[in-house]
């Protein structure tokens, strides 16, 4: 991510947080544009989401119109910046989240609570989930120690410039100008996350192969620690070579193969992630459906991060379906939704 963007996202977030709220509803927004034509309380940013659902849905015929205002109301938030010009009313506070907490703060979960039939008993979440950020978690974040686990792959781009066809086959000779190669995966997502959160480790499986020690080399060139990687003599890093010519991509070549983690592999994820936890603040399971995220592991780190508090958010697969019974958030995207329910995306 360029460091002008990432300077923006995070000059968008401080305003957000910035911005005073009351604890409030969608319904109440909505109530505060009909009664007067504009929308002057103090809400937060995920009141006045609600409540531009709410007006799309009912299909109103002041539709456009509250949307509109809601629109506005969401961008001075952002951009900190009251309605009439003038700087936003100071409002109390009646509720605000707990700061997060260090790892020497937390108090270990012993507590258990009856499950469905058939699956671990887990401890239940020791904290419910938030959905508003304080200026307190803004400062922290930077310094949150992060482990994010999943599917680790090795991207290879290729470019190059097409002068002829091939007398071999009918297909295009491409004379190579250019290689670049970048981690993938959930090794994408450790290094997206490092420049906000300088203590992130990463934990995968990869082959004993050259690509393997190519990634580990990248990773550490980001700021991401590889040390919590497994190593495979079974099965290859995953690679993925894209060849492109003239802004075009012309063929992609995959190099994996998919198998489940084994019981030993398992074992040595749950003995590492015991030597860690007092050591980070959350977990992230990223899963691109390629064998390392498997119902076990859900498990072991589940029970592990209840046990010492640690929030755990997944980003699931589609073809991987799983019971995330025992974590803090899972965040799928709208295909991943649709295909979770069981439900058709019109």
């Amino acid at each position: 991510m360029p460091t002008r963007l990432r300077t923006t996202a995070l000059a968008a977030l401080a305003s957000l947080v910035a911005a005073p709220c009351v604890v409030a509803s969608p319904a109440q927004v909505i109530a505060d544009y009909r009664a007067d034509g504009r929308i002057d309380g103090a809400y937060s940013l995920e009141d006045l989401n609600g409540a531009l659902r709410i007006a799309y849905h009912t299909r109103s015929a002041s539709y456009g119109a509250t949307a509109d205002a809601i629109r506005a109301r969401q961008s001075e938030l952002v951009t900190g910046i009251h309605r009439r010009g003038a700087p936003s009313p100071v409002q109390p506070v009646t509720s605000r989240p707990e700061p997060l907490r260090t790892p020497a703060q937390r108090t270990p979960s012993t507590s258990s609570t009856p499950s469905a039939p058939g699956a671990p008993d887990l401890p239940p979440l020791p904290f419910p989930p938030r959905m508003t950020l304080t200026r307190d978690d803004l400062a922290a974040f930077a310094r949150q120690r992060l482990l994010v686990v999943g599917d680790v792959m090795l991207d290879h781009f290729i470019w190059g410039n097409v002068r002829r066809i091939s007398p071999e086959a009918p297909v295009p000779v491409v004379e190579v100008t250019k290689e670049t190669w970048y981690p993938g995966g959930a090794a994408n997502v450790a290094r997206n996350i490092s420049p906000f959160s300088p203590g992130v480790s990463l934990m995968g499986r990869v082959g004993r192969d050259a690509n393997a020690d190519h990634l580990r080399r990248l990773l550490r060139e980001d700021a991401v620690d590889p040390t919590p990687l497994l190593e495979s003599d079974d099965i290859p890093t995953i690679s993925k070579a894209r060849v492109t010519a003239r802004q075009q991509q012309i063929v992609r070549v995959d190099r994996e193969k998919l198998v489940p983690l084994t019981a030993a592999e398992l074992s040595s994820v749950a003995e590492r992630l015991e030597q860690m936890i007092e050591q980070l603040d959350a977990i992230i399971i990223e899963d691109y459906g390629k064998g390392f995220v498997t119902k076990g592991l859900v498990e072991v780190i589940a029970g592990i991060a209840n046990q010492h508090q640690v929030p755990v958010t997944v980003d699931p697969s589609p073809r991987n379906p799983l019971l995330w019974q025992g974590v803090t958030l899972v965040k799928p995207n709208r295909l991943e939704a649709f295909a979770a329910a069981g439900v058709e995306d019109h």
